[in-house]
Parts: C-alpha cells; structure tokens; sequence
C-alpha cells in the first residue's frame, strides 16, 4: 500500500513539475518575442488583484479539491492530472512575474508557507482520485467496489487543511 501510493503521490507531483518546467521553458520565449505586451499585461493583471480575501481563496481552493477529488476520481485520474499540470503551470507564471517586482527570498518565503500546505493536500486528493481506475475496473469485472469512492470524511480532512492554507495565503 505504501509502495502503491509513493507512486501515486510521484506521480502527482511530476504533472505538477510539468506545468512549471512548461512555463520556464516558454517564458524566455514569450519575453522575446511580440507578446511580450500579454505578458506586461498579466503583470498589470496579477499586481491589480494580488490581494485576495479569506473567502475568495477558500472558494477557490475548494472548488479545485472537488475537481481533483471526484472528477479525478471519475475519469480515472485524468482529470486529477491535468489540473495538477494547469496548477503547476500557473503557480510558476505567478513566480516568474512576481520575481521581477519582489526580492527572491520574500517571494520564495511567500510560496513555501502556502505551498507547503496546499500542495500536499492537493497531491494527497490526486492520490485519491487515481482509485477511480480500480473502481473502473472493478466494475468491468463484476465485483463493484464502492468503498473506492472518496468518502465526505476524506473530503473534510482535506478541506480543513485549505482552510488554514487560505489563512496563511491571505494573512502574508
């Protein structure tokens, strides 16, 4: 089991890396090429709304834990792993454009309080969400296995520790 789930967790973490190696390898390029006038107006965008309320964040938190949670779950972990990547690859942007207005150890300070809660949890719930393959194939071979499903139990723990990740996010 723990074997099974360190491969789980791996595998989660390697979408997640994807959509930032994706961003570090693009940004030079966006930077030198004719798009450069999105990206200065992302930076506009990102320094207009970079303050979020409790809220906003925990909404926003919530609503990815459900997708990675239980669509994940029904589409066998794909969905998990796509929206890990998209995760990863805004979560760098976000880095990267934020680099060049804040001193590096401030802005690393700033992503390791909050990712360091709110990225296990997400990891944890993709974790959960690949079961969904197993509940597939259960059902292929007759023996439906219900018990795969995450349970409102395992949904709560998650969600509670979002709740202190918005905390941190929003008390920075």
């Amino acid at each position: 089991m723990l074997k099974e789930n360190f491969w789980k967790t791996l595998i989660s973490i390697f979408f997640f890396t994807c959509g930032c190696l994706f961003v570090l390898n693009t940004y030079q390029e966006l930077n030198d090429s004719s798009n450069l006038g999105s990206v200065n107006g992302l930076i506009d965008f990102a320094k207009k709304y970079s303050r979020h309320d409790f809220l906003q964040v925990l909404s926003s938190n919530i609503i990815v834990l459900i997708v990675i949670l239980y669509a994940g779950f029904f589409t066998g972990g794909l969905m998990s792993a796509l929206v890990l990547f998209w995760n990863g690859l805004i979560a760098m942007l976000v880095f990267v454009q934020f680099a060049d207005m804040y001193a590096f150890d401030k802005l690393l300070y700033a992503f390791m309080l909050h990712g360091s809660i709110e990225l296990p949890v997400f990891f944890i719930a993709a974790n959960k969400s690949y079961r969904g393959l197993n509940f597939y194939l259960s059902m292929y071979r007759e023996k439906l296995n219900l018990n795969l499903i995450p349970s409102p139990k395992e949904f709560a723990g998650l969600g509670a520790a979002l709740v202190l990740a918005a905390l941190v996010e929003t008390n920075l």
